[in-house]
């Protein structure tokens, strides 16, 4: 089972804890993969399991950014007229990028892949 941006779930409404709650219960069962960026409550949550960090270099980003840009004839209509704005895109989103980082969390039944 994958769950992805399991940070992005609001706290406020309860979903993310009681979600939590029942990943907990499950892994004991199910392979479970999640991703979500550096937040303390949800790691505390999944304490003693493998844990890796998955980071993208600053040019991964700026070749992504690129890419959906000249994929995008939304963004590349815009940015066709206008260079500047093109490199403040890329330039923002790369430094926005730099300021975060996904964790994977892994519970892995060694077991049944072998």
């Amino acid at each position: 089972m994958a769950i992805d941006a399991l940070d992005e779930l609001l706290v406020e409404d309860q979903f993310q804890a009681t979600l939590l709650t029942k990943l907990q219960v499950i892994q004991l069962v199910v392979n479970l993969i999640v991703t979500l960026r550096f937040v303390n409550n949800i790691r505390r949550e999944f304490r003693g399991i493998l844990k890796s960090e998955i980071t993208a270099s600053p040019r991964d980003v700026q070749t992504f950014v690129v890419d959906r840009i000249t994929h995008s004839d939304r963004l590349l209509q815009h940015v066709s007229k206008d260079t500047a704005l093109r490199k403040e895109i890329i330039k923002t989103v790369v430094g926005n990028t730099q300021k975060m980082y996904n964790n994977l969390i892994c519970n892995i039944d060694l077991s049944t892949t072998l």
